[in-house]
């Protein structure tokens, strides 16, 4: 396969990575469902649980993605340097003027 193509899809990879992670950033930002509310006196009802653990889910799964996006894009990029067999660069010749 030739190197620029596969450094064309690990930039791509990588891109779709980056604004994966822009969207839905790292889980930390979201409440846990499990983060200790039923200590709360009238802590969240089921259907606030339901969509805070609904919510968790997607922003972790989303941002595992772009995570990996980009790891598999970055590499792709470091193995397009190393794949094939280099030509050699043969510049034509180039007059001078009188």
């Amino acid at each position: 396969m030739d190197p620029d193509v596969i450094n064309s899809i690990g930039l791509a990879l990588d891109i779709a990575g980056v604004v994966l992670l822009f969207r839905f950033g790292l889980p930390s930002d979201v409440v846990h469902p499990d983060r200790g509310d039923r200590l709360l006196l009238g802590g969240p009802t089921p259907e606030e649980r339901q969509h805070r653990e609904t919510r968790w889910n997607r922003h972790r799964f989303w941002s595992r993605l772009g995570l990996g996006l980009l790891v598999v894009g970055f590499a792709l990029q470091a193995v397009s340097n190393h794949v094939g067999v280099p030509a050699a660069i043969i510049l034509p010749a180039i007059p001078c003027p009188p």
